[in-house]
């Protein structure tokens, strides 16, 4: 009884003031039975699905109604003084999303305001893969999140196993691995489930020998996107030469990039590279040939075979195919800020490189390189393995550079304006002068490489090295035609493969380069700048004494359309 009066009373209070309490309650002065006020109006739920109770006072009975799918009213009506409860399934949205829960009392209609928290996932050491050796080893991943989450390890055989495989908020996930007695190493998928959203990563383990497709980063620690990245697959290595660390393909990997790295402007500029391998395996060692007519082939994974002019040629859809094996890896990089390499277990004399850039279209950005090289072991230039490896890759691959070599070959107005178009439109062949007239070519080295021009006394500077010469593009200048082409010293890589580049392939390697990972804008003031960021650190050794044996050059790189 007493409390019948006193809500009599109570409600005579509200009549009372409901002027005043319009926007908070929603009274309605002609309706005492419309009536409605909620112990929260303004509701902000968590990321991974919560759920509120609102006590709700009203002049009778109630409905409640839900403006979205993810957001759910459990008790649709009630009486006078009842609980309305609300929940929100885990959130999709990396945004704060919001709705309103509609709400009638007679002829009064309330919308309650739902928001709900932004939804946050994201491992914090940035990690896409998880690379165990053959012994047992652990490893550990970090995530950040508001949700909950759930681990899920695509193979079940047991050989990677996680501690914790559900939780919510931040957490770090500690990874073990079983001995591996395989002789080949073992991959598999982590997915990492939040809400409706899954995150996949790999976790590999060294075996004995690294089966077909297994990825390795030998060096870097940027992503794809954000560093210059060498690809090494390997033709004509079968499963004994793929042997982790010791076998022949992961040791010639290792020679390879070691040997660039130590001579400049790379040895310098190191830490933008990322180095990768992709275990390959062939049926055959070796590489086949083709030479008056006559094909031998050999069963290998790219069909990579030697011809008359020492070129080799294989299959470059199926090696950009592996290479996209590497997480992070897309159409994007590979095209923009990665080079291909091939090595080819064959220790003949040969080694070619592919552009795919059609040098005449200023809207095209196919900037794929790919380059096969072969295990060669000639003791003198121009062979070798490495010193193969570097003009072909170091040069042509990564900075795009022109041969300097020349034969007797006159250097055609149709050669010249490909060399133009090369340079003027992609940056290619920087390292390569076309003076206008006989003089220029050794006496104004300054207008013949014009960025020398940006820097005072940088003529001087290199007076000692500075010799220019005739020729380049394995030709002479035609004086009479007037096509003119030059290079700027003596020694050099794009000559006959000595371990040296000389001040113009330097530049125009640390141009490409730092123009592609967007270190400066390739603008009229992001060359100035660039030009005297690499005077101011530019260094150089010049090559010790040297043979070089009858072999003929390696022909320019082919391009490919």
């Amino acid at each position: 009884m007493i409390h019948k009066i006193l809500h009599r009373l109570y409600m005579g209070i509200v009549t009372i003031g409901c002027t005043m309490l319009w926007t908070l309650s929603g009274c309605d002065n002609d309706t005492l039975d419309s009536f409605l006020q909620f112990s929260d109006d303004n509701l902000l739920l968590r990321a991974a699905g919560d759920t509120v109770v609102i006590d709700v006072t009203a002049g009778s009975g109630w409905k409640a109604e839900s403006m979205a799918d993810w957001c759910t009213v459990e008790e649709k009506q009630g009486e006078a003084e009842e609980k309305l409860i609300i929940r929100v399934s885990p959130s999709d949205d990396i945004y704060e999303r919001g709705t309103a829960v509609k709400v009638t009392c007679g002829d009064n209609v309330i919308r309650l305001s739902v928001r709900q928290e932004p939804m946050v996932f994201e491992v914090t050491d940035g990690k896409k893969t998880l690379n165990f050796t053959k012994k047992v080893a652990t490893d550990t991943l970090k995530i950040h999140t508001n949700m909950a989450w759930k681990v899920e390890i695509a193979d079940t055989t047991g050989w990677l196993q996680v501690a914790d495989t559900i939780g919510s908020g931040d957490a770090e996930l500690v990874f073990t691995t079983t001995d591996n007695s395989q002789k080949k190493g073992r991959s598999t998928t982590i997915r990492l489930k939040y809400g409706v959203r899954t995150l996949k990563l790999t976790a590999s383990q060294e075996g004995g020998i690294r089966v077909d497709g297994h990825i390795r980063k030998h060096y870097g620690e940027r992503e794809p996107e954000n560093g210059f990245n060498l690809i090494f697959l390997g033709d004509g290595f079968i499963t004994d030469d793929l042997i982790a660390e010791t076998g022949v393909f992961d040791k010639a990997v290792e020679e390879a990039y070691e040997a660039l790295f130590a001579v400049e402007p790379y040895k310098t500029y190191k830490e933008y590279f990322n180095v990768w391998s992709v275990a390959c395996e062939s049926k055959e060692r070796g590489a086949g040939s083709s030479d008056a007519g006559t094909s031998t082939p050999r069963n290998t994974v790219f069909q990579s075979y030697f011809n008359e002019t020492y070129r080799i040629i294989g299959n470059h859809t199926t090696a950009f195919s592996y290479a996209a094996k590497i997480l992070g890896m897309n159409d994007n990089i590979l095209k923009t800020n990665s080079v291909v390499i091939v090595l080819v277990n064959d220790e003949r004399y040969g080694g070619s490189t592919y552009w795919f850039i059609d040098p005449a279209d200023a809207s095209d950005v196919d900037y794929r390189a790919i380059s096969y090289i072969p295990l060669n072991r000639d003791t003198q230039l121009p062979g070798g393995f490495t010193n193969i490896f570097l003009h072909e890759v170091g040069g042509h691959a990564i900075g795009k550079l022109g041969d300097e070599w020349s034969a007797e070959q006159l250097f055609t107005i149709e050669a010249k304006t490909l060399i133009t178009n090369y340079k003027n439109n992609k940056l290619y062949c920087y390292n390569l002068g076309l003076p206008t007239n006989a003089a220029m070519v050794s006496n104004y080295p300054e207008f013949t490489w014009n960025f020398f021009q940006y820097v005072k006394g940088s003529i001087d500077s290199y007076s000692g090295v500075l010799k220019p010469a005739d020729g380049g593009y394995g030709c002479i200048s035609d004086t009479e035609k007037k096509a003119f082409v030059s290079h700027c010293e003596e020694e050099s890589c794009m000559i006959n493969n000595v371990p040296y580049f000389n001040v113009a392939s330097r530049y125009a390697i640390v141009q490409w380069l730092l123009f592609r990972l967007n270190v400066y804008e390739y603008s009229p003031q992001g060359m100035t700048g660039l030009v005297n960021y690499f005077f101011e650190h530019d260094q150089y050794e010049l090559p010790a004494d040297y043979t070089v044996s009858d072999r003929p050059p390696l022909p320019m790189p082919a391009q490919v359309k």
